[in-house]
């Protein structure tokens, strides 16, 4: 019953820790749009390549350091030892956690430092924008959906009517 107790703990701990360090995502591609976008001056540019580049190598070796912490928690309970080890080691993982979160948060407030005001702007806008898209998106597959859409056109003659498509 205890194994089972600690292994919950255990598993509630390290989902959130899945979530947060999904492998081949890419943090600066996922949220910041691309340069060219935002009229980047060349020394931009190259600030931003040397910060994503620092930022990759720092989440590279934090990710390796939460995935061995992981698997210590992990031997730690098959192996039934004390709580105050699975506490300690719990501890462990969370700390990675907590320094890949900051890692990620000082990553965009670097890049946030870079920017002029009108770009800031403009990335506020593309961020809007971004949200809007999916929506807009779904409300056209839905509205495809309800008229029959069936991914391309197969009437010849645009003013011929669904009904006399097969003739």
């Amino acid at each position: 019953m205890k194994t089972y107790k600690l292994l919950s703990i255990a598993l509630t701990l390290l989902i959130p820790a899945i979530i947060l360090a999904q492998p081949g995502i890419d943090y600066f591609e996922k949220n910041h749009p691309p340069e060219h976008i935002l009229n980047l001056s060349d020394a931009q540019k190259e600030q931003i390549t040397d910060i994503k580049l620092d930022h990759k190598k720092t989440v590279i070796k934090l990710k390796s350091e939460l995935k061995i912490a992981k698997i210590e928690l992990e031997e730690l309970i098959m192996n039934d030892e004390s709580k105050k080890k699975i506490d300690d080691a719990v501890k462990k993982v969370t700390d990675y956690q907590s320094k890949l979160f900051k890692q990620n948060i000082d990553h965009r407030m670097k890049f946030r430092a870079l920017l002029t005001d009108e770009q800031k702007l403009n990335l506020k806008n593309l961020k809007f924008e971004k949200k809007r898209m999916p929506m807009m998106n779904k409300r056209k597959m839905q509205s495809n959906h309800f008229h029959g859409y069936q991914g391309k056109n197969t009437r010849q003659n645009p003013n011929q009517s669904l009904k006399h498509r097969n003739k």
